[in-house]
């Protein structure tokens, strides 16, 4: 075999490895692209469904409150529940932004070096500054 069938044999067997790389890597990005196309299904699915749960919790949550809808006990349970966050909600609300006419200490930036506040006593802090040798070079 001459040296010129040598490199046109390596030529051929070079150009059937790089079109069989080629034709995986396609594969592999065909696939890839099914794959995040399915995810991006699950999640609008899922996104779906939880919008679903929500109204239908909405809708029978509304009918238990008209007594149209004749609930088992347990969510019966959940709608009180719900009632009772539902105005505490409303109480927040309308005492919002309205003083009692004391003046709050917090929130004023200002804090006593050294100590700070537990629930019951004042502690001492730890300092977090090295000591100043006290000898001298």
């Amino acid at each position: 075999m001459s040296r010129k069938d040598e490199v046109a044999q390596q030529i051929v067997e070079l150009w059937s490895r790089t079109s069989a790389q080629i034709e995986e890597m396609a594969r592999s990005l065909k696939l890839g692209s099914v794959v995040e196309r399915l995810r991006s299904d699950h999640a609008r699915l899922v996104a779906e469904r939880d919008r679903l749960l929500r109204k239908l919790g909405e809708e029978t949550y509304k009918l238990i409150e008209k007594r149209t809808l004749d609930a088992p006990k347990p969510l019966q349970d959940l709608a009180k529940r719900l009632q009772t966050v539902a105005k505490k909600l409303l109480v927040g609300k309308s005492t919002k932004g309205k003083g009692t006419g004391k003046k709050s200490s917090k929130g004023t930036g200002r804090k006593k070096s050294g100590t700070r506040k537990t629930a019951k006593r004042t502690v001492k802090r730890k300092s977090t500054r090295k000591a100043k040798s006290s000898t001298t070079s």
